[in-house]
Parts: C-alpha cells; structure tokens; sequence
C-alpha cells in the first residue's frame, strides 16, 4: 500500500457491487466514497479528495460511465480512473483507453486481490506523473531564471563596455589640456557622457563643475 491514506470514489448502479468492494477497500485502509450514478457522484462534497474512481461503464441516467469519465478528467486531471463493465467489449476498453482511463476490467472480478493491486498501481502511476510534472515546473523556472539572469548580466557587461570604449576614445586628448581645472572638467564629462556612475564624478569634480552639470543629477 501507498504511504498516504487513499480516497476511491466507486460509481456502479448494482448495491451488492459497492458494499462488496467498499468492505473489502475500507478493510485495506482506504477512505471509500459511493454512488449509483453520474449524477450522484458528481454531487459528492468531498470528490476533490479522490484518488482513484472506479466507474461502470453501464450507468443509468443521462450520465454514462464514458460521460462521467470525460467530466471527471476535465475537473479532476490528478484523479486516476479504472472504468467497470459486466458486458465488456474490445470497443469499451479502446474508448476507456482514449478517454485516459489508468485501466479497465470486467465484472464479475477474478479477485478482490486483484481489484486491490489494481488500485495501488493506479496510485503509484499518478504519484508519479505529478512528481515528473513538478520537476518539470521547477526546471522550467530555474530555466526562465537562468535566462533573465544571463541577459542582465549581458547587459551589464555591454554598458561597461561602452563605457570603458568611450573612456579610452578620450584618453588621447587629455595630454593636450591646459590647465589642470580644464583637464578635471574633460575627464568629469566624459565619465558623464559614457553613463559612469555619479559618485565618480562627485568624488573628482568641483563645487563649479557640479554647479555646470547640474541639470544631469536627480533626486
């Protein structure tokens, strides 16, 4: 048996197949939910709590076991199902199949035992699926992080480039400038004009060279 309690919802219009396979499951230790129709078990308050639905095909009503399969699988993708039949048919199991059913069998039962190890594959089946479907979330997210990261970081990169290729593009000029105020006003404009950061130019310009640029900072 699975380590967590299992919740099987069983939907068939013969009352001896129910108490039968709802005596023998409660015995197993699993939580068990009936119904003699569609119509019934979708009304269920708990049915968001199903693991595991075992449907007839043949159900009464305007509701069918195939119906009821669909609209479990639309509300309830997580829940595995296992579709009943007493007048099984090779048409049956491929639509039941079609349909996402985990499996299919036909009534009478060979075994309860057999009904049993059914269940506990089914469970097994879907913990899984949802485990491989989580992973794949998670990898996608560190994914789309990773990407995002990348192409800041690129961006980064690229300024600092800019950056550096507009500072050296000045370099050659500066050897040229008299005197030492007008030098310190070129190198202040070139750190504002490659987009350098604002301490920079605090640190090495003057009261009249801020004055001049002051339309450059804000607040």
């Amino acid at each position: 048996m699975p380590d967590f309690p299992i919740t099987l919802l069983i939907v068939d219009d013969e009352p001896h197949i129910l108490e039968l396979l709802r005596s023998y499951l409660e015995q197993s230790g699993m939580r068990v939910l009936v119904a003699g129709d569609a119509e019934q078990a979708l009304a269920l308050k708990d049915l968001h709590r199903v693991n595991i639905a075992l449907l007839d095909i043949r159900l009464p009503g305007q509701v069918n076991g195939h119906d009821l399969l669909k609209a479990l699988n639309e509300k309830y993708p997580d829940m595995a199902k296992i579709l009943m039949s007493g007048q099984a048919e090779l048409d049956d199991a491929i639509a039941g199949y079609a349909e996402q059913a985990f499996s299919f069998v036909k009534k009478p039962f060979s075994s309860l035992r057999e009904i049993g190890l059914l269940i506990e594959r089914a469970v097994e089946a879907k913990r899984i699926a949802i485990q491989n479907q989580e992973y794949a979330r998670r990898l996608e997210a560190a994914n789309s992080d990773l990407e995002k990261k990348v192409a800041e970081r690129t961006a980064d990169v690229q300024r600092y480039q800019q950056i550096l290729s507009h500072l050296f593009s000045v370099t050659s000029t500066m050897g040229l400038i008299e005197p030492a105020d007008s030098l310190l006003d070129f190198v202040c404009r070139a750190i504002v004009e490659a987009g350098a950061f604002r301490q920079a130019v605090i640190l090495l310009s003057d009261d009249r060279f801020l004055i001049q640029n002051a339309g450059a900072w804000s607040a």
